[in-house]
């Protein structure tokens, strides 16, 4: 039985929105507001400010950074293999679409 191939499977992916950058930030920006509370806020009377939560917030924040980073840093996965080569050709291919 023949498979069928979708008809989107030559082209490009679409670069993401300025929205879409701003989306993927808001985890770090929620880490970071979470932390500030933490530290910042009166706690009830008779407990005690812990680290741990801090360590643990401030890990998952600073691994979601990087994560942020490297997927902002790799513009080049949205180009296919083989537009890199020649960049006239990535012009016009892109300016078709």
């Amino acid at each position: 039985m023949p498979t069928s191939v979708p008809a989107s499977a030559g082209t490009p992916p679409a670069r993401p929105s300025p929205a879409d950058r701003i989306v993927c930030a808001l985890p770090v920006v929620g880490g970071a507001a979470a932390i500030i509370e933490y530290l910042y806020m009166p706690s009830l009377p008779g407990s005690t400010l812990t680290w741990t939560y801090v360590w643990f917030m401030g890990a998952l924040t600073c691994a979601t950074l990087v994560g942020l980073v490297a997927s902002l840093a790799s513009e080049r996965a949205y180009e296919p293999e083989g537009l890199r080569a020649d960049p006239h050709r990535r012009d016009r291919v892109l300016a078709s679409t």
